[in-house]
């Protein structure tokens, strides 16, 4: 996988992030501006890690070089699953007529209750998404005025 240049960061709630549509295999079709997907760079990958010698590593293949340590020269060397690892894509303008960009964010998890109320966002336009966002927030500041 090609690394990706981050332009900031996202902050969402685990749920919200859990909602949003993934394309970590792919790009979304329908290049609307400012739909946006999470993407895993782990998607692919399977870290390594020798049983002998301890040597730990990162295949972005399911297939081993093969079951000998490249440290130890042993056949010890096992395969496991890496963590989700996420980014955020979004479509944005970009400086080419007629061409869009993508644009990769860093996901910050945030920490919190899941509203009772809520339901996923549309994530084809994340400026939608970030105003009604802003909205929950003044509601609940509101709501918490009222009960102290």
């Amino acid at each position: 996988m090609t690394k990706r240049k981050l332009k900031g960061s996202i902050r969402l709630f685990p749920w919200e992030l859990q909602s949003m549509p993934e394309y970590s295999c792919s790009l979304p079709s329908g290049t609307t501006l400012y739909k946006v997907w999470k993407s895993n760079t782990n998607a692919f990958a399977v870290g390594i890690r020798c049983t002998n010698c301890s040597l730990t590593g990162r295949s972005n293949s399911h297939n081993l070089p093969g079951p000998m340590c490249p440290k130890c020269k042993q056949d010890t060397l096992t395969k496991f699953n890496l963590p989700a690892q996420w980014f955020i894509g979004m479509y944005v303008p970009d400086s080419q007529p007629g061409m869009i960009g993508i644009r990769w964010f860093d996901v910050i998890t945030l920490e919190g209750p899941r509203p009772p109320n809520y339901s996923p966002p549309d994530w084809s336009n994340y400026d939608r998404w970030k105003r009604d966002r802003e909205q929950e927030k003044l509601v609940q500041r509101r709501e918490d005025r009222q009960s102290s």
